[in-house]
């Protein structure tokens, strides 16, 4: 049965946790998440665990406050404007929402912000990840190796 090694292509289980041990993120059961390993798509920390197992194998890894997510950026947390949200919106603080936001070339994408406070200036977003800054637990499964 093949091993993992750098440079070895899997489909991986992943469960990320917070410090409380509440699951943040998830790979749905039934799609996997592909990566080359080594290639940096998953914390330093993680990517070294998963050197030399089988498929089946599984491996459970906390990485220390910022290295899966960074560090928290205060250029994250940004004011807008009441009027720039729907009306019928109902804001509510500590809720996630999606906002779009316009990069440098004009494109427009979702992004997901927490509502840190609504006040009569505006709303407070905090859109860095929620465990940005923050020790991270991974629990991954190798699924298979797919070369």
């Amino acid at each position: 049965m093949p091993k993992t090694q750098a440079g070895s292509r899997l489909l991986l289980s992943i469960e990320i946790l917070d410090e409380e041990g509440e699951t943040i993120e998830a790979t749905p059961d039934d799609e996997p998440f592909e990566l080359t390993l080594g290639q940096g798509e998953l914390p330093p920390t993680v990517e070294d665990a998963l050197l030399g197992l089988e498929v089946g194998a599984s491996i459970e890894t906390t990485c220390a406050e910022g290295e899966a997510f960074g560090p928290a950026s205060p250029e994250a947390i940004v004011s807008v404007p009441l009027e720039e949200f729907p009306e019928d919106l109902e804001l509510i603080k500590g809720e996630l929402i999606a906002v779009n936001v316009e990069d440098d070339e004009g494109e427009i994408s979702e992004m997901p912000a927490v509502i840190m406070e609504v006040n009569p200036d505006g709303v407070i977003l905090d859109a860095n990840h929620p465990l940005a800054g923050k020790a991270a637990t991974f629990r991954v499964k190798v699924e298979d190796v797919l070369s």
